[in-house]
């Protein structure tokens, strides 16, 4: 008789863990809501590229940034991996972590930015607009273009 009473409350416990899981899974999906991204060349107003520069002396190093043209071609291969980008390729992160060595801002017309930092072994993309979302890519031909271009 009481296994019958603990019935009711060991599903009560089953059903708030399953409503606990679906909202977290729905949650940590919505993160992701910005992807695939849909970056209009056209829709670009301006596109800003740093990069990192160390000099050495005899007893330090100076760190510093010098700008960099994109030209059209880089970039619409770098927008074009971009917007390639799925759910599947990217992780979510709270921050950059490493040593930034090359930088790019996407301005859009509508008042959003694109910005993707790339460190020595990751490139972080991150989406500002109405929210803000920050991933961890994996996408090999992209890091390849920003290696290049952070070693020009």
């Amino acid at each position: 008789m009481k296994i019958r009473k603990m019935v009711p409350i060991f599903a009560l416990i089953i059903l708030c863990f399953i409503i606990y899981i679906a909202t977290f899974t729905q949650q940590s999906d919505s993160k992701n809501k910005g992807l695939p991204l849909n970056i209009v060349q056209k829709d670009i107003i301006s596109t800003q590229a740093t990069k990192s520069t160390y000099t050495r002396t005899d007893k330090q190093v100076n760190i510093g940034s010098e700008q960099i043209n994109l030209d059209e071609s880089t970039k619409t291969e770098i927008i074009k991996h971009l917007n390639s980008l799925t759910n599947g390729d990217v992780t979510n992160v709270n921050n950059t972590e490493g040593s930034v060595k090359l930088g790019i801002v996407f301005k859009l017309q509508n008042q959003s930015e694109i910005r993707v930092q790339f460190t020595s072994n990751d490139t972080f993309l991150t989406e500002i607009g109405k929210d803000t979302y920050r991933y961890k890519v994996q996408n090999k031909e992209l890091n390849d273009i920003l290696d290049t271009l952070s070693k020009d």
